[in-house]
């Protein structure tokens, strides 16, 4: 892929680029006292709920009005800049329209933007909740998954790109090395589009093209991808043959685009730091393109003069 800002979608600086999910606000009460640490001032919120059943759903949805409250409160409690939602399906579900449409009244009101869910080989209920959202928000974005073929992927894509009244494109993120054709389709797909492209749960990082602990984000923006959601995975001590083994504790480094080995800060801590720095380097990426200067920044980091090609 040539390096030229084209390529690059811009990103408005009063945007957030990194959301946190919940599991990033247990860290905060542990680490910082309940409180939004600086290095995260410009961050957003995202409520994820990771669906694995329809009586999951409809616990949720029965007791949407006590969560409510509670989703509420924490909003308060951190003064995010921006509030979004996502129903991930994490297996596939027949949900009827009536509950489609009550994962979007649970967001009314509630959230920043109402999302959509897609459902893979639905698109006529898709189109119902769509314009059943714009009724209720003017704020309304559709989400999607890289593990649905490509056909279902590219309904949500164009979709998102045709509709005036849709102003973003949620995608649940899934390994990028078994996803890069789709990614290149997206990318390809909203490349003279206005539309944001938000990523949702990205594992924090890739190994790809034989170099290690690549941190995800980056890659993916050079698909169009601007905003992002990290999953979270706790890395908790292994025993072996009756011996604790930790895991090895890697922080995220400006300089190279990478997570190298670090000490001295607790997984919690260094993890809420991470997405801080990443966060900074990012919104200096997005500068870059900005003032048409993005060939310099990329000759500046060896990740990107490496691999942009083979993208």
């Amino acid at each position: 892929m040539e390096i030229a800002k084209a390529e690059i979608k811009t990103h408005k600086v009063s945007e957030p680029i990194v959301y946190l999910n919940d599991k990033y606000l247990v860290g905060m009460d542990i680490v910082h006292n309940g409180t939004l640490p600086s290095y995260l001032k410009n961050c957003g919120y995202e409520k994820t709920f990771r669906i694995r059943s329809l009586k999951q759903l409809h616990d949720i949805l029965s007791n949407a009005a006590i969560l409510r409250k509670d989703i509420r409160e924490r909003i308060r409690q951190y003064g995010f800049k921006k509030t979004t939602c996502s129903f991930v399906m994490e297996t596939r579900l027949e949900i009827p329209l009536k509950e489609q449409k009550e994962m979007v009244d649970f967001q009314v009101g509630l959230f920043d933007e109402v999302t959509v869910t897609n459902l893979d080989n639905d698109p006529q209920n898709t189109q119902h909740c769509i314009d059943y959202a714009k009724s209720k928000s003017d704020d309304v974005a559709l989400l999607t998954d890289f593990k649905f073929n490509s056909n279902d992927l590219e309904f949500a894509s164009t979709l998102v790109k045709n509709d005036k009244g849709i102003h973003k494109l949620k995608v649940r993120y899934r390994r990028l090395t078994g996803s890069l054709d789709k990614f290149r389709m997206v990318a390809q797909d909203h490349l003279e589009s206005d539309k944001k492209l938000h990523l949702v749960l990205v594992n924090k990082k890739t190994s790809m093209f034989g170099i290690e602990n690549i941190a995800t984000e980056f890659l993916t923006r050079v698909y169009g991808f601007t905003s992002y959601s990290q999953y979270f995975r706790e890395e908790i001590m292994s025993k072996k043959k009756g011996k604790a083994k930790r895991f090895i504790l890697l922080g995220f480094v400006r300089a190279t685009l990478l997570y190298e080995k670090t000490r001295g800060n607790s997984l919690r801590g260094q993890q809420l730091q991470d997405l801080g720095s990443i966060d900074a380097e990012m919104r200096a990426l997005n500068q870059s393109v900005v003032a048409s200067t993005f060939p310099q920044y990329v000759a500046t980091k060896t990740i990107f003069s490496t691999i942009l090609a083979k993208l």
